[in-house]
């Protein structure tokens, strides 16, 4: 019976590297995924940049228009004021030429600000536009890399799952289906090394008379309180 219980530690072996090597082939996509979010992230960051750049460029071409249609304005006053006959007509035009030199000057405050907010704008567009080469170079490199990961992986796995099987193959059918019956209920254990007197799994304190079975490797023992088969 001690050549079956190694022949068990051993497809548990297997059992376990095939685990951990599905495992980190279920991860790759997932991490592939969040940094395809992250990539996104970026790329939604810098669209929403550009245009709310081309948006201040709107308001700046407009304010110009509006400044250029305000000088002419002021030209057409100033021009009238030597065919000005009263003292009331006088003073009604100054008043327009002052209102409009008022307006050129908020105006060209506003078209300054604009263009400041501007030149900002497109420092921060090129440094977006920067980090969103960086991301999308980084991500077509995890991508080339997780795919050859996963095919690494899989090629190692179906060689450990063939390696299963041969050792399968040697374990006796009622002892396989008991292993099998274990593993898929205990989390993918089904055997326990002992651990002192007690179960290496569960911690359950194991009897004497058990404790002596195991030892002597005649039969197959198992946990009294978690099912899985005991060996030292």
């Amino acid at each position: 019976m001690k050549k079956e219980i190694e022949l068990l530690i051993e497809l548990q072996e297997k059992d376990g590297q095939v685990a951990d090597l599905e495992e980190v082939l279920v991860s790759i996509p997932i991490n592939l995924l969040e940094k395809e979010k992250e990539v996104e992230t970026i790329r939604i960051k810098s669209e929403k940049g550009s245009n709310n750049l081309e948006e201040k460029k709107k308001q700046l071409r407009h304010k110009e228009r509006e400044l250029l249609a305000v000088e002419e304005e002021a030209k057409k006053f100033r021009a009238h004021f030597h065919q000005v006959k009263t003292q009331k007509e006088a003073e009604a035009l100054d008043h327009e030429i002052k209102k409009a030199d008022n307006s050129i000057e908020t105006l060209t405050e506003e078209i300054l600000l604009i263009m400041d907010e501007i030149a900002e704008e497109e420092k921060n567009q090129a440094k977006k536009k920067e980090d969103l080469e960086g991301v999308l170079i980084e991500f077509s490199a995890r991508k080339k890399k997780a795919s050859a990961d996963t095919e690494e992986i899989e090629k190692e796995v179906n060689d450990l799952k063939e390696k299963r099987r041969e050792t399968a193959e040697k374990i006796d059918e009622s002892l396989l289906s008991l292993y099998e019956k274990i593993r898929k209920n205990k989390d993918n254990l089904a055997l326990s090394r002992i651990s002192g007197d007690s179960c290496g799994a569960c911690s359950m304190k194991i009897r004497s008379q058990l404790l002596n079975e195991v030892k002597e490797g005649a039969k197959i023992i198992q946990c009294e309180n978690c099912l899985r088969i005991l060996y030292i």
